[in-house]
């Protein structure tokens, strides 16, 4: 009777600890289904965003679904990868003003140089050089490297708690996810900045030309004009119009010892000039003229 008793007591205890399993499966069920739609909700958020506006959304949203008392997106100064700026910076729910920071002795180093970093407690102790984090009074970091298409890292996106976190189970995923399109918009950050600035330096040389006294002129191998500043066009008296239209089309590309004819008119006019010696009045639209002469 004993023993049919102890069974039915074990009985009832394994039917409690099932019970209790079926009920963490469904609140798991319940939390993995809520991070899939807060996931899916960031990425329709942030899929349109480009520049400023994206790595602000994106940062906000991490903060806020990881429940973290700082998070950041970063990229690293050109030239120096022990130093980041960051592109969005949230702190206690709010945005700061960006800031540059320091790598040496930090978690974001170790980021940076071995990758995907998770400490879950006991940050300053681990990282005693890391007075910034000192002061912001954190003591659990997870941090993940963003990197450029080829491989190369160009940024960090972290997230850091001011207490020791248990339950790290979904951060590192959560990072992990929006790592490749925080990675993306970065490297189309670099790449517009470094367009602006061919362009600013293409404009900057345009204009100096454009200022210039000195005639200046660029060609093609087969004769044709591409490119002169104000001073060459008042030297040979065309428009920049006629000059582009190719006014030497009387003039044949070759001579019979192989010469190109057309450059050597060219240089002759800037030869002339350079010498003082030919007058506007009588080069003006003398195409033909060289031609007979040459």
């Amino acid at each position: 009777m004993e023993n049919k008793d102890k069974t039915k007591e074990q009985l009832i205890e394994e039917l409690g600890e099932l019970r209790q399993k079926i009920v963490e499966l469904e609140k798991e069920k319940i939390e993995r289904k809520k991070t899939e739609d807060e996931i899916l909700d960031i990425a329709k958020g942030v899929s349109s965003k480009i520049g400023e506006s994206f790595f602000l959304e994106l940062t906000e949203h991490i903060a806020k679904t990881l429940q973290a008392d700082y998070a950041y997106i970063a990229e690293i100064l050109p030239d120096d990868l022990n130093h980041v700026r960051t592109l969005a910076l949230i702190a206690d729910g709010k945005f700061i003003d960006n800031i540059e920071v320091n790598l040496d002795g930090t978690p974001c180093e170790t980021v940076i140089k071995k990758g995907i970093c998770s400490y879950s407690a006991d940050v300053q102790k681990l990282f005693p050089h890391a007075h910034m984090m000192a002061k912001m009074n954190v003591e659990s970091y997870f941090g993940i490297p963003l990197n450029s298409s080829s491989g190369e890292c160009i940024g960090l996106m972290s997230v850091m708690y001011c207490k020791p976190i248990t339950d790290v189970k979904m951060i590192e995923p959560f990072l992990k996810i929006f790592a490749s399109r925080a990675s993306s918009e970065i490297e189309r950050k670099k790449a517009e900045e470094a367009l602006q600035e061919k362009t600013r330096e293409a404009q900057l040389f345009t204009d100096m030309l454009n200022r210039s006294s000195q005639p200046f002129v660029v060609g093609t191998p087969d004769g044709r004009l591409t490119r002169m500043n104000p001073a060459f066009c008042e030297l040979t008296g065309y428009s920049e119009e006629e000059l582009l239209r190719d006014v030497t089309g009387m003039i044949p590309l070759r001579h019979q010892n192989g010469e190109n004819m057309k450059e050597k008119y060219y240089r002759n006019c800037l030869q002339q000039a350079s010498l003082n010696v030919l007058k506007k009045s009588t080069f003006v639209k003398m195409a033909n003229e060289y031609l007979l002469n040459c």
